[in-house]
């Protein structure tokens, strides 16, 4: 089956001081729940991962247009803003977290030229309101902070090469 759009909603959290978090990825349409431990994490780090985690859930789908939402600006504005072209355009491999932003942005470019559109939307965290969107990132706050505060962590510091 081909879906048009796929909503997928992707979440982080951390808690910094022991460096234990979590990874939550939602996606509606599969009624698909993921939730991932990490350690020796940030928050920043946990972010980056639910993205690239959610573009491997995207390997397992036909779809024309997918549609990923997340609650932190850095995240989404470096795919947005193309401050991730600039940083590999200009060389600055220094950069923090670039071993989990190279394949982010090889897993775009694949789709990106087998003509599936990826689109990164920053939705408001933490919001009170009660629209379809927010309830659906609620849920992979929900899945991400569950790793972090009740599971065993299953993951240590990922590094993708």
């Amino acid at each position: 089956m081909k879906f048009e759009n796929i909503k997928i909603y992707s979440d982080g959290s951390c808690y910094n001081k022991i460096g234990e978090g979590g990874i939550g990825i939602y996606i509606p349409l599969l009624d698909r729940k993921i939730s991932i431990g990490v350690k020796n994490t940030s928050s920043d780090r946990t972010e980056i991962l639910g993205l690239l985690h959610s573009l491997v859930e995207l390997n397992t789908v036909n779809f024309t247009k997918a549609t990923i939402y997340i609650d932190n600006q850095y995240v989404v504005k470096t795919i947005t803003q193309k401050w991730l072209v600039r940083w590999i355009r200009n060389g600055e491999y220094g950069r923090k977290n670039l071993d989990l932003w190279i394949p982010i942005w090889e897993f775009m470019e694949t789709h990106n030229r087998n003509g599936r559109k990826i689109e990164l939307v920053w939705i408001k965290g933490h919001s009170k309101a009660q629209d379809f969107n927010t309830k659906c990132n609620h849920i992979a706050d929900m899945l991400a902070d569950y790793k972090q505060k009740f599971e065993l962590t299953i993951i240590d510091n990922v590094k993708f090469e």
